[in-house]
């Protein structure tokens, strides 16, 4: 709570809709894994819901790295430029990654699972989950021994 307090109002929405967004992920993983034991007909339904679950785990994901990225600002010991000193580097940072996933997710409920089509919301959740990792590296979000040798 204490860290909290210490965001910008902007970030304290994202962090919020993050966690949100984390929780939702859980509550979707759940009810595909029951779909998925229950009733095996509705398995097309499942893994519809399978494509949100994953694009919203990417958005909690990035929302709660770009409010983590800001409060590594004050264990800053040199002086050195600030993440996200602006409401502008925020907002760039919340809402340009943040379009792909979204659009997964509104494709997966607009193009119907038995279409020919359906392979679009793959290509741009693939996309989106490139996005949303290629932020967080720009952010300094991955730990350096992840990539380096």
């Amino acid at each position: 709570m204490r860290n909290l307090r210490r965001l910008p109002p902007f970030l304290r929405v994202v962090f919020s809709v993050g966690l949100i967004c984390l929780v939702a992920t859980l509550a979707l993983i759940v009810m595909s894994c029951v779909i998925w034991l229950v009733d095996r007909p509705l398995l097309a339904s499942a893994f519809r819901w399978q494509i949100v679950w994953v694009n919203l785990l990417m958005l909690g994901n990035l929302y709660t790295a770009v409010a983590n990225a800001y409060l590594k600002r004050f264990d800053l010991v040199a002086p050195s430029p600030l993440p996200l000193d602006s409401l502008r580097e925020q907002a760039l940072a919340v809402l340009l990654p943040s379009v792909t996933p979204l659009g997964a997710i509104a494709l997966a409920f607009v193009i119907p699972f038995e279409s020919d089509w359906f392979w679009i919301v793959f290509g741009v959740s693939l996309l989106g989950v490139v996005g949303v990792l290629a932020s967080q590296f720009k952010l300094g979000l991955v730990p350096s021994h992840l990539y380096s040798r």
